[in-house]
């Protein structure tokens, strides 16, 4: 047994293989990664924003609309960097009205949280 340590230790070069003993990431792999960060947070805003307006708070379900419409104009933007001429304006009109309805969201709640507020609301 211990044979079999120490021979897997010398392979591995002294270490013991543990999960602190992973290379490190590569620059290209974590700019990929942080690439997908918006989709993911368009995906799971389109998806969950209904759900928690009815199950729990229309203002929650607003902000978390206005974050997935930030995200979904944040990837336009981004994509027209590597989009062929043809589809630049297309991509910048996406951009666009994404940002206005993000904003529009984002006024529509600043409103409704005022509102409760207001004395007597």
């Amino acid at each position: 047994m211990a044979d079999q340590t120490r021979t897997a230790r010398s392979a591995t070069g002294g270490r013991s293989g543990g999960p602190g003993d992973r290379p490190p990431l590569d620059p290209a792999a974590v700019r990929r990664l942080r690439n997908r960060l918006p989709g993911c947070l368009l995906s799971a805003g389109i998806l969950v924003a209904p759900f928690v307006g009815l199950l729990y708070d229309v203002n929650l379900a607003l902000g978390i609309a206005a974050v997935a419409l930030v995200a979904a104009a944040f990837l336009a933007w981004d994509a027209r960097s590597i989009a062929p001429a043809e589809m630049q304006p297309r991509l910048r009109t996406v951009t666009i009205v994404n940002a206005a309805l993000a904003a529009l969201v984002a006024v529509t709640l600043v409103a409704r949280l005022l509102s409760d507020q207001a004395p007597g609301g």
